[in-house]
């Protein structure tokens, strides 16, 4: 187990086949135990596997394929070491940093990482939505020159969805890092959905009165009001 840990590349490191190895050893410490009479080895033994298994969630943490930059300078800054993390750096490098005695603040990290990236995730999924959505717009059945917002429902009940989604994201502590996007974007949707507000006001008072405007007798009554919303 020592030397297997020491010599493996970190980034290649597999966390669960590492879990069950230890696991495994601690099941044939046990089986030594209670198999062999008293001797000096067997417990040095245990406490190795005891040591290692102690800090297997650190390396859970630092693991978490949600790490970025900020979060290793953070880790660095909290154990005083710079940590280079290329081919040649191995577990056992890792282990020489003592990194087990911050376990909780590593943890705490590595948490607030993979909560980081949920949020990332979520606000990029409401952009991706807004990227590939189109207005469906169809000719007037009178004056096909003139194109009509079709299918607003769903395009309202998508907007406010996304603003749910974005208002969920801001109220996150762990916001933090997109919070700058994410209030781009509240802005961006707050002002979409007060514009589509109006158009749709717009929209439905001229539906409204080009029936009325274009009825032959309203033409013939009132001319001076039919004429010019026919430019309209």
């Amino acid at each position: 187990l020592e030397e297997g840990r020491r010599a493996t590349a970190f980034e290649q490191l597999n966390v669960d086949a590492v879990q069950k190895n230890v696991n495994r050893f601690s099941q044939t410490v046990f089986m030594l135990e209670k198999g062999l009479p008293h001797n000096e080895i067997v417990p040095k033994l245990k406490q190795s596997v005891q040591d290692f298994k102690q800090g297997m969630p650190v390396i859970t943490s630092l693991r978490n394929p949600y790490l970025r930059s900020r979060h290793w300078e953070a880790i660095q800054e909290l154990i005083g070491r710079s940590i280079v993390r290329d081919k040649k750096f191995t577990l056992g490098n890792l282990l020489e940093l003592k990194i087990f005695q911050h376990k909780e603040r590593i943890g705490d990290i590595s948490t607030q990482a993979s909560n980081e990236a949920t949020l990332e995730a979520m606000l990029q999924k409401v952009i991706e939505l807004w990227h590939h959505t189109d207005f469906r717009l169809v000719p007037h059945n009178v004056r096909p020159d003139i194109m009509i917002i079709a299918g607003i429902d769903d395009i309202m009940a998508q907007l406010e969805e996304s603003q749910v989604t974005i208002g969920t994201i801001r109220g996150s502590r762990y916001v933090t890092a997109i919070k700058t996007q994410v209030e781009d974007w509240d802005r961006r949707l707050g002002l979409f959905a007060r514009t589509l507000d109006e158009w749709m006001t717009c929209q439905r008072q001229w539906l409204y009165l080009e029936q009325i405007f274009t009825t032959p007798d309203i033409q013939r009554q009132l001319p001076t009001e039919a004429k010019p919303f026919s430019q309209v």
